[in-house]
Parts: structure tokens; C-alpha cells; sequence
């Protein structure tokens, strides 16, 4: 099945931009939204291996997006700088879980994808951000 990418940018009351990535099933559309997955990736950010699990979640019929809830974009390969981020955000769980619900109400809003119908996935640290997304929607 043929996809679509894009980047998905959304902005916190900050103004820090939160540049996630999306891949849609070429037939996604307003007439023919499709499921939809986040993904939260590993500490390294937005890297390949988050990119092209959502390019696979596409090609199965889904619509996904990887998450950048670091913000500006930024990933590393460097292990040091991926744990001072992920302790960062993790310090701040309140603004962690808010950069989730932004990235969330964004991505649900693409009229292609069905926002009554969504799941998540993490891996690593994201298996964490999953997680505590389940928990706070609990509440």
C-alpha cells in the first residue's frame, strides 16, 4: 500500500514546536478516515526507527505518527544527551503529559484520521510516556 508522509507541527503555550512525524495510507481521507497510532519513541527522539514503525503502521492501513515530545525536533545518537532529554522532560510530567495531549488533539484533528478510534505504542522510554498517557486519561 502506498503512503503519504508529513510533519506534523504542534505548538505549546510556550511556543515550542513539536515536530512529529506522520504516515497515512495513501486512501485516507475525510471520507475514508482510518485508525489512528501513536508512537512514542525511544530517548533518541524522532529518529529512523520510529519513522519507519509509523511508515509500516501506514502501509498496514493505519494512520500513526511518532511523537516529539522533546520538542524543536531534537534526537541524538549520543546516549549522554538522550538521558539529559529524557530526564528533562521526565522531571516535568505535567508539561510531558501536556506535550502528549497536544500531539494527541493534533494528530485526531487530520480529518483523514478517525479520532474515536486511536491506540499508542512506546518503545523504551515511550513504553513509559504510553503508559503514564494511559493512566492520566484514567482520570
Amino acid at each position: 500500500m502506498s503512503i503519504k508522509t508529513f510533519e506534523l507541527i504542534s505548538t505549546t503555550e510556550n511556543g515550542v514546536e513539536l515536530i512529529s512525524y506522520v504516515a497515512l495510507p495513501e486512501n485516507a481521507s475525510d471520507e475514508n478516515p482510518t485508525a489512528g497510532i501513536l508512537v512514542a519513541p525511544e530517548w533518541w527522539g524522532v529518529v529512523d526507527h520510529p519513522k519507519s514503525v509509523v511508515e509500516r503502521l501506514a502501509e498496514a492501513g493505519y494512520a500513526a505518527v511518532a511523537m516529539d515530545v522533546y520538542g524543536e525536533g531534537k534526537l541524538t545518537t549520543d546516549a549522554a544527551q538522550a538521558n539529559m532529554w529524557m530526564e528533562q522532560v521526565l522531571a516535568d510530567q505535567d508539561m510531558l503529559m501536556a506535550r502528549c495531549r497536544l500531539i494527541l488533539n493534533d494528530f485526531s484533528d487530520q480529518l483523514s484520521v478517525d479520532g474515536d478510534n486511536l491506540g499508542a505504542i512506546g518503545y523504551c522510554f515511550g513504553g513509559k510516556v504510553v503508559l503514564d498517557m494511559a493512566r492520566e486519561a484514567c482520570h
